[in-house]
């Protein structure tokens, strides 16, 4: 029947011909009922003909049409044809659009010519067809012989298009099972748009999580990966991200709660140390700072680092990085989610001296930046056992010798190597209400406590330096005055009113241009952990976040100079942004952008710049619990100018036990003691997972 067709309507045209050019495109659609309708293809796309469109869309079988791609190049070639040139057929164009979409829902069920098909309905904006793509890609995904592999990237394509409404929730399962699918059959573009999609629309579901955790490993023949896609998308779905993820640091091997993984490494030939071990995990909790990953990091920092078995020498500088970094993540991660639920197994951890000492430091360190009154606590049990005091009676003190055995922890770490560099970790976890406790511990209980330690002089000799001075000094000189944090951090002078004590960084200087300047930064350092911490009124917090956007954009890029500073100001946006989330997600967008148009081409800028951009994922999805809302403003919070500390202007007497004592962690490194190799981003791995 369709044989016949065709002529009767080439003969209908032609009743409707005139001269001239439509004349000329009608003899040449007239021959396309004839024996080689191929021969006149070429003329009727230079000619734009606009009737020979409904005699193509009947020559188009989708089973076994003979010219299907020929077709298809035709119509897209004569498809709008300019009024200019080929006026009579512009004319006629738009009542020829709804048979242009029939051919492409025909050419959508033929594989030869879907991707086509696909392609076209995007680029000229045919909305119809979204029904039509969504049905080509969900029965061919759910057959058990796929044959439209080759469309499924254009199908994305244009059904995430504006004009068709961007990626849709009712896809969810297809981005999914998409995702998972293999990149050497599909196409990783495929695999990307997929995990693009799963963070746009913010799926909650938990394969969704699983097949992004793989993207994170996925690598094609070609080496092209999709890691950027889901690690953006993981940020983008937040909190759903985390159970997940904790469960790779927990689960043994062969727990079903992993085998996902598990099965997928072997397919894809991902080492162990790459994935369960690695640093993408640990990365990845740093950025969505859930404190339902904080015991899992701490256990993940006191792993032992021992380099796999028979592991190839092409591959040892790769796992000294991996397992370098992964430590550090994990320090990054407990700067924001250390809790006071966790504080005994830090704690434990160190003063175990069978872990290693960079991971104890580093673990010390992620506590005195999280600078809280439980942090410190910690730290400060880590050296010094509080004894008990005389006044306790039997029973309570029976009691608390029961629950320092219920804690079951080592005994303090007085290892003369691990406390000097403890020493300045500890200086910048101490606070206003602290300083006397640190000099009853460190400076007038010396003797008591360090005496007897071999190379005690060398722990004397690091209290006198000049990083522990500005670290104790710039708390000394500000005490709970907004104003002289904001100076210190701006690289001022800090001053109260009506105190004697003045912190100046002109009256610390180092051995050379570079330390002097390091040093300082430290005591803005300080000041900024301050700041993050205050609790004040809502023009307080604007003020504070204005100086801590202000001051980062004055920061070089140079030599890690000002890397802690920087820290110490996400975090102490990360922490206002709980208070004031919309505003302060603003300036951190604002922030972004200028660094970037303003500092472009210098490397350092891309690497922070994506750390910035994961601290406004979290600040786009984070929700306080309603009695922490600070959106509700001055209402819901006491007034107070002050960070969250009680002064205590009296020297304290040395501390003793108390049953409600906490532990808490958190000591920062030298300049010259931190670890040689920095944290890098994933992307700077060396090998492609």
């Amino acid at each position: 029947m369709r044989r016949f067709l065709v002529p009767f309507l080439v003969c209908g045209f032609l009743l409707g011909c005139s001269h001239g050019e439509e004349s000329e495109c009608s003899k040449y659609v007239s021959k396309l009922g004839g024996d080689n309708p191929k021969a006149v293809f070429s003329l009727i796309a230079e000619k734009k003909c606009q009737d020979a469109v409904p005699i193509l869309k009947d020559m188009f079988d989708p089973r076994q049409g003979k010219y299907n791609k020929e077709i298809m190049r035709v119509v897209s070639e004569i498809w709008d044809p300019p009024a200019k040139q080929y006026k009579a057929e512009a004319a006629k164009f738009p009542k020829k659009k709804d048979t242009y979409k029939e051919l492409l829902r025909l050419a959508l069920e033929a594989p030869e010519t879907a991707s086509l098909a696909a392609a076209f309905s995007m680029e000229w904006k045919l909305t119809d067809l979204k029904d039509d793509l969504a049905k080509m890609l969900v029965s061919d995904i759910k057959s058990e012989q796929p044959q439209f592999m080759l469309a499924y990237a254009p199908a994305l394509q244009a059904l995430s298009s504006d004009q068709m409404g961007g990626f849709s929730d009712d896809l969810e399962d297809v981005y999914i099972t998409l995702l998972n699918n293999s990149s050497d059959l599909q196409g990783i573009e495929v695999n990307k748009l997929s995990a693009k999609a799963l963070g746009e629309i913010r799926s909650q579901n938990p394969e969704a999580v699983r097949a992004l955790i793989k993207g994170l490993y996925m690598v094609s023949k070609d080496q092209k990966t999709v890691f950027k896609e889901s690690l953006a998308s993981l940020l983008k779905i937040g909190p759903a991200a985390v159970p997940p993820l904790v469960d790779i640091l927990e689960a043994l091997p062969g727990d079903d709660k992993v085998r996902y993984m598990e099965e997928f490494a072997v397919k894809n030939a991902l080492s162990e140390w790459k994935w369960r071990k690695g640093m993408r995990v640990p990365m990845l909790l740093a950025q969505l700072r859930d404190e339902r990953a904080a015991k899992a990091l701490i256990v993940d920092m006191a792993r032992p680092v021992i380099e796999p078995a028979n592991l190839p020498d092409n591959l040892q500088v790769d796992w000294n990085i991996i397992q370098t970094n992964r430590i550090k993540f994990d320090s990054w991660a407990l700067m924001s989610i250390a809790n006071p639920a966790v504080m005994d197994d830090a704690l434990r951890s160190m003063r175990d001296r069978n872990i290693e000492g960079s991971a104890r430091l580093q673990l010390a360190l992620s506590l005195a930046f999280n600078f809280t009154p439980e942090a410190l606590d910690a730290l400060f049990l880590v050296v010094y056992e509080p004894e008990l005091s005389d006044e306790l009676d039997e029973e309570e003190e029976a009691r608390i010798l029961a629950e320092r055995a219920k804690k079951n922890l080592p005994e303090v770490a007085r290892e003369s190597d691990f406390v000097i560099r403890f020493l300045q970790t500890i200086a910048y976890a101490t606070d206003y209400r602290n300083l006397n406790r640190f000099a009853d511990t460190f400076v007038d209980g010396f003797d008591e406590n360090f005496g007897d330690v071999e190379k005690a002089e060398d722990i004397q000799e690091k209290l006198e330096q000049i990083d522990i001075k500005v670290l104790l000094k710039v708390p000394s000189a500000c005490r709970y005055d907004r104003g002289c944090y904001t100076a210190v951090l701006q690289g001022g002078i800090g001053k109260v009113e009506g105190s004697e004590e003045v912190y100046d960084p002109a009256d610390y200087t180092g051995i050379d241009d570079m330390e002097t300047k390091y040093i300082r930064a430290m005591g803005r350092c300080k000041a900024a952990l301050v700041l993050g911490r205050w609790k004040g009124k809502r023009a307080d917090r604007k003020e504070i976040v204005k100086a801590l956007v202000t001051t980062y954009s004055e920061l070089e890029y140079n030599a890690e100079l000002y890397d802690d500073l920087r820290r110490a100001i996400m975090l102490g946006l990360e922490r206002l942004g709980r208070k004031d989330r919309k505003s302060v997600l603003k300036a951190v967008n604002e922030l972004i952008e200028r660094e970037e148009r303003d500092k472009k081409g210098i490397e350092q800028v891309v690497v922070w710049n994506q750390r910035l951009a994961a601290l406004a994922s979290y600040l786009d999805v984070y929700r306080a619990p309603k009695e922490d809302e600070g959106a509700k403003g001055d209402k819901a919070e006491k007034p107070a100018e002050k960070p969250a500390e009680k002064p205590a202007e009296k020297p304290a007497e040395k501390p003793a036990e108390r049953p409600a004592e906490k532990p808490a962690e958190k000591p920062a490194e030298k300049p010259a003691e931190k670890p040689a190799e920095k944290p890098a981003e994933a992307p700077a791995e060396k090998p492609a997972e």
